[in-house]
């Protein structure tokens, strides 16, 4: 899957068989649904900061939620400061992944 943030689409390779609008929520329910429905043993989350919609990248979190199986969530940043939507939604985040991989030997 990607995340597209822009009108339109990017050219992926054929390895890419859903892409999620950013900013639509719906979108994100939508991939969670083909993932459901395809069977999928894991999810790989790669989350960083500005790539998801909503208020925080919430938007995220309608996928997470209706997911049948494991989350395993990667973080590439953890901020020192957050405000206090990304503080919400990477609690959440975290509660609803099986298992976590920090990219940031502070984190």
């Amino acid at each position: 899957m990607a995340v597209n943030d822009i009108d339109g689409c990017y050219r992926y390779p054929d390895v890419v068989h859903f892409e999620i609008e950013e900013q639509n929520l719906g979108s994100y329910r939508r991939a969670a649904h083909f993932l459901n429905c395809r069977g999928a043993d894991i999810v790989s989350i790669q989350h960083e900061f500005g790539i998801f919609g909503g208020p925080g990248g919430s938007h995220l979190l309608a996928l997470l939620r209706e997911l049948k199986m494991p989350a395993v969530t990667t973080l590439h940043t953890v901020l020192v400061r957050p405000d206090p939507n990304q503080r919400r939604v990477m609690q959440q985040l975290i509660a609803h992944s099986t298992r976590l991989v920090i990219m940031t030997e502070r984190g």
